[in-house]
């Protein structure tokens, strides 16, 4: 059951408002228009009844917005998408719900600033705040805060509400972003899944753990397309932006941008937001530990051998551990009771299909699996109980 306190219309109520606002032509030989339903031959109708249908649906979109919200919520408390194959709530919406990347990205957010504080619900039924608002909001509403910036956020535009946000938590000096240069005719973003509308990284970042929304997908990116060009090298910039903070701007190749992508993913457990200045800190540390000469006195200095255990070790072995890796391609391979695979490639963790706490083998392959940190803590959920795991909200 949802919380009382979460004001989501029922079908009495719906249909009743309907009634009373759905324009209804008894004219001969014209079809009887029901409430909730719509005619098939709009142009018939005059201006009044027009205005009167797309004032009606507008209300009937929003409280049917809330109520989907609050069973979102209901969903991601359960863990259900977790379930049902889906790494993150963001993912369910997208492939399960088919929302665009940015309508899940705004219901992912909204949804959990109304468990948080349900009398969000009433200012998106009555239209006071948007969905968009909302999901800006979100990250920032705390108990000390929300009535203030729920009052000072109705009725604002993007831009004032951006300002509002940005001065109370200033943004960093500059954002990651990946654009493709030379646009290629008739190329649409849906060609290239991994760089699109911007609303989507944040959605990602956030169902993953992110914080600041940092990443290779979806920031500002413009229609893509393979163009062939060589890179511009008169491009690349390094701009000093305070003591100690430099930003970088170059162009690179697409071979480059999936290489990048492929070392955020598996710097994940490191660096969970994911950001470039990271990633390509990782890169030129693992390179320089390797190729600079002054370096090699490091490299070259005895390591502490590991201690041999007998019996059943923990530690799974590095042969196990790449035949799981090859045999699951690199994803996480939970399946749903459904039959539908994760395939997530970021936060992957080895598993023991049976616990090693029960006597599960670390050094056979068959009992070693990929799983995503997600569907990971789902299964050790459901094996040992929830009360030594903590879900969010």
């Amino acid at each position: 059951m949802l919380a009382s306190s979460v004001a989501v219309p029922d079908d009495g109520e719906l249909s009743t408002e309907l009634s009373r606002e759905s324009p209804v032509d008894k004219s001969p030989g014209r079809q009887l228009v029901v409430p909730g339903a719509i005619p098939a031959d709009l142009s018939g109708l005059d201006d009044s009844e027009v205005l009167r249908w797309v004032r009606t649906f507008a209300v009937r979109e929003r409280r049917a917005t809330v109520a989907l919200l609050a069973v979102l919520g209901e969903v991601e408390r359960r863990g259900l998408h977790l379930r049902e194959g889906y790494a993150s709530l963001f993912m369910f919406c997208v492939k399960d719900l088919r929302h665009s990347e940015g309508a899940a990205y705004k219901r992912v957010h909204a949804a959990r600033a109304g468990r948080r504080f349900p009398e969000i619900y009433s200012l998106l039924r009555d239209g006071a705040l948007s969905l968009s608002a909302v999901a800006m909001l979100e990250p920032h509403l705390t108990p000390e805060n929300k009535d203030m910036l729920l009052t000072r956020s109705q009725g604002l535009g993007k831009r004032q509400l951006e300002m509002v946000i940005v001065g109370m938590a200033p943004r960093p000096e500059t954002r990651d972003a990946v654009r493709r240069l030379d646009v290629a005719a008739g190329a649409t973003a849906a060609e290239h899944p991994r760089l699109s509308t911007g609303a989507s990284v944040g959605a990602a970042q956030a169902e993953l753990g992110g914080g600041n929304g940092s990443s290779l997908e979806g920031l500002s990116c413009q229609p893509l397309g393979l163009s062939g060009s060589s890179p511009d090298h008169s491009l690349a910039r390094i701009q000093p932006l305070s003591p100690g903070r430099v930003k970088f701007s170059f162009t690179g190749s697409s071979e480059l941008l999936e290489m990048v992508e492929r070392a955020r993913d598996l710097l994940r457990h490191k660096h969970p937001e994911g950001g470039l200045a990271n990633v390509f800190a990782e890169l030129a540390r693992f390179y320089l530990d390797r190729k600079d000469p002054s370096r090699k006195v490091r490299a070259g200095r005895a390591r502490p051998r590991g201690r041999k255990s007998g019996g059943n070790a923990r530690r799974i072995p590095e042969a196990v551990k790449r035949e799981a890796w090859t045999r699951d391609q690199g994803r996480c391979a939970y399946v749903s009771p459904s039959g539908r695979r994760c395939g997530a490639a970021a936060w992957l963790e080895y598993d023991h299909i049976r616990p090693w706490a029960l006597g599960g083998r670390s050094d056979d392959g068959g009992n070693i699996r990929l799983l995503c940190r997600a569907h990971n803590q789902w299964e050790a959920r459901a094996r040992f109980g929830e009360g030594r795991f903590k879900r969010r909200g």
